[in-house]
């Protein structure tokens, strides 16, 4: 799936949640689920899934824990496994967009070469045209 358009969305109310981890100056852990995302050309019709799990924690506990973005480390809450089967399974997809990426950088790479010829083609015109017009004055007053 390449295109821009969402595959599906969702909306929680975490609102509750704060204020409970507000009053009580604590963590509120929401277990690991699977939600159903949809959208709205679809109605009723479920587009995707996502496994879901959080943790909301007060600013101190936050910054006593820190965590990386992604894979980077520290990978530990939640643990993110590099070897998990389904991310390994779909490997391919993402190899093949960096693919196009670097070939995309690439034809980037070449038009910039290209216009920078186009300029100095015209400098060189440029300055053919002034010392044909040099040596034109020169031969044209002897």
């Amino acid at each position: 799936y390449l295109d821009d358009d969402a595959i599906g969305e969702v909306n929680f109310d975490f609102a509750r949640d704060f204020m409970d981890a507000r009053k009580g100056n604590c963590s509120v852990e929401m277990e690991k689920s699977t939600i159903a995302l949809s959208h709205p050309a679809f109605e009723g019709d479920p587009r995707c899934e996502v496994t879901l799990q959080a943790k909301l924690l007060p600013m101190e506990e936050a910054m006593a824990q820190p965590a990386g973005a992604g894979w980077n480390e520290p990978n530990e809450d939640p643990f993110v496994d590099p070897e998990d089967p389904h991310l390994k399974a779909h490997r391919e997809f993402f190899n093949n967009l960096a693919l196009v990426r670097g070939a995309k950088a690439l034809a980037g790479g070449l038009f910039m070469f290209g216009k920078y010829m186009t300029l100095l083609y015209g400098a060189a015109a440029v300055l053919s045209g002034l010392f044909t017009v040099t040596m034109s004055i020169i031969m044209v007053t002897k």
